[in-house]
């Protein structure tokens, strides 16, 4: 299949390509939310002591599963946000790095990480994503303060 560039528009933080193509049908995935919310995933912490900056997910459906950059996961030890948006394969295993969004509380409120609606402020994802983009120039690595 090829794909055009038909324009690129850039505003601050956001750009946007629009492409040509011959018409197909899209490949098949469902939004990280909708996963949790109907136990097709699972996501952990790494291990019972946890990690704050990672989470473990396992994609236990037949489906793509996306997770957007800055969508909120509730439960486990502490509710966190993604640091960068990630598409996870079917009948995956994988690692989500993220950041804390709760302050102080470290400790078991669930086994694994609840459906919620909510994603993080405009504000905290544009600070998020400039530690993320500097993290990835010193270490490699998709972490956030």
């Amino acid at each position: 299949m090829e794909l055009k560039a038909v324009s690129f528009q850039k505003s601050k933080r956001m750009s946007i390509v629009q492409l040509a193509g011959p018409w197909q049908n899209s490949f098949d995935y469902i939004s990280g939310a909708a996963a949790v919310k109907n136990d097709l995933i699972e996501v952990k912490e790494v291990s019972d002591a946890g990690s704050v900056n990672n989470l473990f997910v396992f994609n236990k459906s037949d489906k793509y599963v996306f997770f957007m950059d800055g969508d909120i996961l509730m439960g486990a030890k502490q509710n966190r946000v993604l640091n960068t948006s990630v598409l996870l394969a079917p009948n995956s295993k994988s690692t989500l790095p993220v950041s804390c969004v709760e302050q102080g509380r470290w400790s078991k409120t669930s086994d694994s990480f609840a459906y919620t609606a909510n994603i993080s402020p405009h504000r905290i994802r544009a600070l998020k994503s400039e530690a993320v983009k500097e993290s990835l120039r010193k270490s490699n690595m998709y972490m956030a303060d």
